[in-house]
């Protein structure tokens, strides 16, 4: 029902006007006191941010990669050394030289660090060269490593409960034909990281 303002008498308008200062009275002790503390309420929870600092790697070459005494022959051929067993074998116009296992060892590297660890292995290697310096020399190619601690062929290596590896490398010599008699040297790299 609408009242017209107009037909209301004075005592009518004070209770009118007394209600409405009640309620804006009631808003505002409603807003000072009970709505804030609804709205504000919440929770909150401390939690923690942990990092771990590795040692470095540590790698120390232990056994050079040898691929032993070779014969070549009137066509290319290669020499290979297997890093997972030490085997050697010959194709092409290449032959073994005579010799036992102490003639040819595929290369060791003892990698040390944090205790049970992944690492990566990245290899390199340089032309092996004449040690006159005569052109040409042979190339090793075909680097591969064996992780002691994981019993595989990989590009992965993981320390032990200790923080120990043995990584081995072998790999493949390229020899042309009639390669010239003498010896021959070059680098193998390998780069061990995190």
């Amino acid at each position: 029902m609408l009242i017209d303002p107009k037909s209301l008498t004075v005592p009518a308008m004070k209770a009118k006007l007394f209600r409405k200062r009640c309620f804006y009275l009631m808003m505002v002790l409603l807003l000072q006191w009970g709505l804030p503390q609804i709205v504000i309420a919440g929770a909150s929870a401390t939690g923690q941010a942990t990092a771990t600092v590795s040692e470095p790697l540590d790698i120390q070459m232990t056994e050079e990669l040898e691929f032993g005494q070779i014969r070549p022959g009137g066509t290319a051929g290669t020499v290979v050394v297997a890093p997972e067993d030490n085997a050697r074998t010959a194709t092409g116009g290449t032959e073994l030289g005579p010799g036992n296992a102490t003639l040819h060892h595929r290369a060791k590297f003892d990698v040390s660090g944090t205790p049970d660890a992944f690492f990566n292995i990245a290899l390199s290697s340089s032309p092996a060269v004449h040690d006159q310096g005569i052109n040409p020399s042979l190339q090793v190619t075909d680097l591969k490593s064996f992780s002691e601690t994981r019993g595989i062929v990989t590009l992965t290596g993981k320390t032990n409960g200790i923080g120990e590896d043995i990584v081995y490398v072998g790999g493949t010599l390229q020899v042309p034909a009639n390669a010239l008699n003498g010896k021959y040297e070059g680098d193998v790299t390998i780069t061990v990281n995190f």
